[in-house]
């Protein structure tokens, strides 16, 4: 989440199709829609791990010492959902798929978190 990666490019749209419309364009509808919408880049996707993955490690390595994180965390992740879900549907083009092995470096953090999650 954030300003930056949520509502700045839901603003970004509706200024350009405001542009459109004082133009005389009618509202962009499928494709058209589409194009003036904010790409789904490396940098958002990173970010939409990164918001998902620090609020599970804070639970992990301080979940024994305040319980309540848990259900704390639980709320968290399900408003990040939510919103990244709306931001995915009304803000972002459709993301070109792409053949990954594996999910990064994100990969190698949950590698490290494993042993500690067994503690």
């Amino acid at each position: 989440g954030g300003f930056n990666y949520v509502f700045k490019p839901f603003v970004n749209m509706r200024m350009k199709m405001a542009q459109l419309r004082s133009r005389g364009d009618p509202n962009p509808v499928g494709p058209e829609l589409e194009l003036i919408m904010a790409t789904y880049d490396e940098a958002t996707h990173t970010n939409d791990f990164l918001d998902a993955l620090l609020p599970l490690g804070l639970v992990i390595f301080f979940g024994m010492a305040v319980p309540l994180s848990v259900v704390l965390l639980v709320v968290v992740v399900l408003v990040q959902i939510r919103t990244a879900a709306w931001k995915l549907v009304f803000c972002h083009r459709r993301p070109y798929p792409v053949v990954c092995q594996d999910i990064g470096a994100f990969d190698r953090l949950l590698e490290f978190w494993y042993p500690v999650v067994m503690v």
